[in-house]
């Protein structure tokens, strides 16, 4: 290749590629100052480190400004950077490169500029002669060549100092080399990296140049500047949030640090999507190809099907120049289920033109959107798509071969990218934050699925694509759910009793106070009840009530029930009577057992007392009646809150209740003195394993006296008794936590079962401060999976804030699935779904809801019940609680779960429990309100800590609006939050001081500067800069004119860390007591650089100069005496308060800044008027001249 010019490169035979069109804004490369000879041919030595004394300074892109903004406010991070890479072998000098490196520079002015912060931002200044900066690296041990490549774009630049782009020669032998060329995105794309190491070849193996291509401006297709704002803001308005199924928790600040893995498709897939794509059906290219399939992948794994990726692309009139010249263009599309690649593609192409046609920089985009401020996720865009334009792999001159190097990627601006190299090889780019390696292996491989599918068939609907392939179905299906287990279930419940007071007749059943009920006793008494309930017309699956408080006699009337073969249905007594009424109505059942007292709460139906039937019961048999129920038949019906506002009644049958309690009783035999403590409601499913487990393991239940609450449960733990486990709500764990830790004696209790809301991991630790030898059972399920579907028993402490729901139990199946009841692979968010023994037959007179919640079970035989709550899987197969489907909110158009705000604050030193809900006590007016318990003994956190401690790891839109402090949250009988009960924020935690004024001088000027930067009037100096709409390039002007006026450079993070006027004054002061300087004042008449908003109006006008379309007529008709000298004062005042209304826009040096005028004068025509409407159309239609004002 002797010749390397901006034609060198083509596209390949039949290759189609989209260019983005020319925009005003887009970076135009500064024109060539009088350049000197070639620097090479200057002493090298002199050129270190020096730059000319003339530099040219020029307006930066709203790209640049970004990428400047993020290297302040996290100076040595990792930066965007663009890189090529060639192993060369031959006689390769390092001067030798040197001097071509330095060829570069002279060449392209771009490569020579740097950024220098200004009062209202960075500025562009390009130099005339910089050095090269070209080194040569010796290789450690053991490292392979892309390792190497990718080692050499982590060291970041400085974007102060010229020039951004390094040459590294990385020697692997003697005539062995790697060249690397990496140029910062500021001054350079990946295009222009292509191209510059293309030249740079050209240089080193003796060939020439041409001349560099220009940059021209070309007028644009889309209409006014106007109708592309509108065209943006109609795109793009109401655009979900990509979530993607990332295996990492996403940190509060992205690093935007990368790795890549090659996707393995196989070899013809892509160049059949090629030539599908550039058929008449879809006329896209490969960039498209990728956007649509991509697109295709991540709606198939969850995410929504309207979405907008990013295409990255460059001007077709920058043609092959260099520069930063590519632009990301968020192309929104939406993919249903029945969509085919080929569909999608038609849509992607129609989509893409008409996003050309009204083309905005993107970062002009991000400007006109405001979206929501989060320093830990990208703006509008979370993935986006890379076509390198195929390039040549080897090259051979001048006794110099060279082969392409195609190292991955180490940065990204997105969180997943798919990238077509220059080399033809697909990669998956990926935030090493929110991806495991191992989690991205295997996206790439369903991608890698996917794409041979739709390559073989494009017309192939979504709904039919497999991503998962044999192995990925057998881990998920069958490994994960390998939970079999021979348990006797052929037998009833009350049989597997039957079996241990056969065993142990004389042993103790059940306690209350100085009453004990042995199991002969208790099996004798419940054989005469269920005879006595035979003769009554119980029979198989007749449901009795049982009307009792906690009594040994609450346990008769339930075995006498299930020997009888019916299905016992509990009516708390705690619960209101119109409560109990519905239940006994909708089962429409004829008995129920109850006591004398009791009675008179039941309405007319047919009530056995035990107390005053006691004799007639007594007469009847003590032996077992002939058995009529089965393992298939109906134990149960537990009423639970309904969605509708009615309560639905579950039917559990045997099968179902005895699979849970054989897999409990071979988990946690019962090695205490004392089985268990039973202190919750009867009418709650939480309460029968305490019931049963103990019963058929032959140890006892200790019965709490009915209405006794958690303050009896406390003494009872705290007599040292013994108990082998005991059935909580983390609710009830965080109450007993407290108490107990005034308490001189350690908890006696080998096992806690807890379950039935998220268990937070510090919950646990307080335990264990108590009782450090407790094993803890984090148990998930629903009253319909008989208790229990999944569990984790923690081994040792937890390692994540949310303790992990664990696998399934024995003989249960779990999957995640979306709405459709597909897989969803491990990381992505989905409901949880259950299939099994354990599964309830439905509701009770609920055939259409049975129906919704219990499917067919696509993975295997049975049904499927799904659970309406929302989880993910570990990479290793174990559950972990997300939230609520029904409490999952959206608060200005952005979906939180409240769940991760609460994890959030309960990692507060001082919060012991917190709640997070959404509230709207004001009609339209949602907010995120959090309910906090502090810690025994500690003050409550105010406001403003608990709003900062969230910004550290949450985004901006998921920070409670108020905070309600509670000395503990009120329960429902269930031991559950009792949301209902939760007051309504009257007043934010903490003082609350408003608009305060400016106590000295240097609030004054920070007050000042937030008025002009923010428009509002007057913050007072505990106002938050972000809660009055401020966002980081609003940061970066405050920090710009700070600088400018104070002469003391603060870093950009100081608004981040200090963002009320207060706090930056108390930084601003540091800084002044630091170098004895005092805050100038601007003098009158002074010019300041524009803002990106100002500089795009200021550009359109330039283009059309004559338009009024900016123009914004404001007519008032008014009726009455007018004083007109009065008016004329009131306005002169106006003006003389708003500099903005004095401010003109005038070129210096070509560059347009805005100079304020003082106050003065202001005069006030007065003009006679025919028609009036043809007079306000014709000043409407009147231009106004920039530079001259008013």
């Amino acid at each position: 290749m002797e010749r390397h010019g901006r034609h060198a490169h083509s596209r390949g035979p039949g290759r189609r590629t989209h260019r983005l069109p020319p925009s005003p804004g887009r970076p135009v490369l500064p024109p060539a100052q009088a350049r000197p000879g070639p620097a090479c041919e200057l002493p090298f030595e002199s050129q270190v480190n020096t730059l000319s004394t003339s530099p040219t300074p020029s307006l930066v892109t709203a790209a640049q400004r970004r990428l400047w903004f993020l290297d302040e406010l996290r100076p040595g991070d990792v930066q965007v950077t663009a890189c090529r890479a060639l192993r060369v072998r031959g006689d390769l000098e390092l001067q030798q490169v040197r001097r071509a490196a330095q060829e570069l520079l002279a060449r392209h002015d771009v490569l020579r500029t740097r950024l220098t912060g200004g009062e209202s931002g960075p500025v562009a200044v390009t130099e005339l002669v910089v050095a090269a900066d070209v080194a040569i690296v010796e290789p450690p041990p053991d490292t392979g060549p892309e390792q190497l490549v990718a080692a050499q774009t982590l060291e970041p630049f400085q974007l102060d100092r010229a020039p951004l782009m390094r040459v590294r020669l990385v020697r692997l032998g003697a005539r062995d080399h790697l060249l690397v060329l990496t140029a910062s995105a500021i001054v350079a794309d990946d295009r222009s990296a292509e191209l510059l190491m293309g030249e740079l070849w050209t240089l080193l193996s003796g060939g020439r140049l041409d001349e560099p291509a220009p940059v021209a401006v070309e007028p644009s297709e889309g209409g006014t500047p106007q109708d592309r704002m509108r065209f943006w803001t109609e795109r793009l308005v109401g655009l979900p949030t990509l979530e993607l199924p990332c295996t990492l928790p996403r940190p509060a600040h992205r690093r935007g640090r990368a790795a890549a893995v090659a996707v393995p498709v196989a070899p013809d897939s892509l160049d059949r999507l090629r030539d599908s794509a550039a058929g008449p059906d879809a006329g896209a290219g490969a960039e498209l190809v990728l956007a649509a399939s991509l697109q295709l992948l991540l709606r198939r794994l969850g995410a929504a099907d309207d979405l907008a990726l990013g295409v990255r692309c460059r001007s077709e009139s920058v043609g092959e120049a260099v520069g930063p010249l590519s632009d990301l263009v968020p192309v929104r599309c939406v993919a249903d289920d029945e969509v085919s690649l080929l569909e999608l593609l038609g849509r992607y192409a129609a989509e893409f033109a008409a996003c050309l046609r009204h083309r905005l920089p993107f970062e002009a985009v991000i400007d006109l959107l405001q979206p929501a401020r989060d320093p830990g996720r990208p703006p509008l865009v979370q993935a986006q798509v890379v076509a390198a334009e195929p390039g040549e792999q080897s090259w051979a001159a001048a006794g110099l071969s060279a082969t392409r190097i195609d190292a991955p990627p180490t940065t990204t601006e997105v969180d997943l990218a798919a990238h077509l190299t220059a080399g033809g090889r697909l990669l998956l780019v990926y935030d090493v934050d929110l991806f495991e390696a191992a989690e991205a292996d295997r996206l790439a491989g369903q991608y890698a699925l996917l794409l041979d599918q739709v390559a073989a068939d494009p017309l192939r609907p979504l709904a039919e694509l497999d991503l998962f392939g044999e192995r990925g179905h057998d881990e998920l299906i069958v490994r994960w759910n390998d939970t079999g287990r021979d348990y006797p279930l052929h037998l009833c419940l009350h049989e597997l009793v039957e079996r241990q007071a056969d065993r142990s007749p004389d042993a103790v059943a059940v306690r209350q106070g100085d009453r004990t009920l042995r199991y002969a006793e208790l099996d004798r008494r419940a054989n005469q009840l269920a005879r006595h309930l035979r003769e009554r017309g119980v029979g198989r699956e007749t449901p009795v009530g049982i009307f009792l408080g906690r009594s040994p006699e609450t346990f008769v009337a339930t075995m006498a029930v299930l020997k009888a073969g019916g299905c016992y249905v509990p009516l708390d007594v705690g619960y209101p009577d119109e409560r109990i009424e519905y239940t006994i109505a909708d089962t429409a059942m004829r008995i129920i057992l109850t006591t004398a007292d009791l009675r008179h709460r039941l309405p007319a139906c047919e009530a056995v007392c035990l107390d005053q039937d006691a004799d007639l019961i007594s007469r009847q048999a003590g032996t077992r009646p002939e058995p009529v129920a089965g393992p298939d038949d109906l134990a149960y019906v537990i009423y639970t809150s309904g969605s509708t506002g009615r309560p639905k009644g579950t039917m559990i049958e045997h099968r179902g209740i005895v699979n849970y309690l054989m897999w409990a009783a071979e988990r946690f035999p019962m090695t205490g003195r004392h089985g268990t403590v039973m202190h919750s409601p009867f009418g709650f499913d939480f309460t029968v394993p305490s019931m049963f487990l103990p019963l058929i393991s032959g140890s006892d239940v200790v019965l709490l006296p009915e209405g006794d609450g958690l303050d009896e449960l406390v003494d009872v733990l705290a007599a040292g008794l013994d108990f082998s486990f005991v059935r909580l709500t983390p609710s009830h764990l965080a109450v007993l936590n407290r108490q107990l830790a005034d308490r001189e004696t350690e908890p006696s209790v080998r096992a806690l079962f807890v379950g039935g809301e998220a268990l937070h991991a510090g919950l646990v630790k307080e335990w264990w401060k108590l009782a450090p030898d407790t094993m803890v059972l984090n148990q998930y399920g629903a009253t319909e999976t008989s208790v229990g579907g999944c569990s984790y028993v923690l081994d040792g402490p937890p390692d994540r804030k949310i303790v992990p729901l664990g696998g399934p139990n024995p003989n249960m199946r779990m999957y995640v699935v979306d709405e459709r009841t597909r897989l969803v692979p491990p990381g992505a968010v989905g409901e949880v779904a259950f299939a099994g023994p354990g599964l309830a037959r439905g509701y009770w007179g609920r055939p259409d809801l049975t129906e919704q919640r219990f499917v067919p079970n696509p993975f295997g035989p049975g049904r499927l019940y799904r659970t309406g709550d929302l989880a993910r899987l570990s990479p290793g197969g174990e559950l972990e609680f997300v939230g609520r489907a029904d409490h999952q909110v959206k608060i200005r158009g952005h979906r939180i779960e409240p769940g991760e705000v609460e994890a959030r604050l309960a990692a507060h030193e001082l919060v012991h429990a917190v709640l997070v809900l959404a509230r709207e006590d004001t009609p339209g007016d949602k907010r995120l309100v959090a309910y906090v318990v502090p810690e025994p003994g500690a003050e409550v956190p105010g406001r403003a800590e608990l709003r900062e401690f969230c910004r550290l790891a949450l985004p901006e839109y998921m920070i409670p609006a108020a905070f309600v402090a509670l000395p503990e949250f009120p329960l429902d009988p269930n031991g559950k939050v009792h949301r209902a009960a939760l007051p309504a924020p009257e007043t934010s935690l903490g003082p609350v001081e408003l608009h305060d004024a400016p106590r000295d001088e240097v609030e004054a000027l920070i007050v000042e500067i937030w008025s002009e930067v923010l428009g509002v009037d007057a913050p007072g100096v505990h106002d938050d800069f972000f809660d009055l709409g401020g966002h980081s390039l609003l940061a970066s002007k405050v920090v710009g004119r700070l600088r400018e006026r104070l002469g003391t450079r603060l870093a950009l993070r100081s608004v981040f860390e200090a963002p009320t006027v207060a706090e930056l004054a108390e930084v601003v002061r540091t800084a002044r007591a630091d170098s004895g300087e005092r805050i100038p004042v601007r003098p009158d008449g002074s010019s300041a650089p524009l803002s990106p908003a100002q500089t795009r109006l200021w550009f359109a006008d330039r283009m059309t100069p004559d338009s009024a379309e900016y123009v914004v007529p404001i007519a008032l008709e008014l009726r009455g005496a007018l004083d007109v000298h009065g008016l004329g004062r009131v306005l002169a005042a106006v003006v003389a308060r708003h500099e903005a209304l004095r401010t003109r826009v005038v070129e210096h040096d070509g560059v347009p800044v805005q100079v304020v005028d003082p106050a003065g004068a202001f005069e006030l025509p007065v003009v006679p008027v025919g028609d009036v409407e043809e007079f306000l159309a014709e000043h409407a239609r009147r231009p106004i001249d920039l530079a001259t004002g008013p």
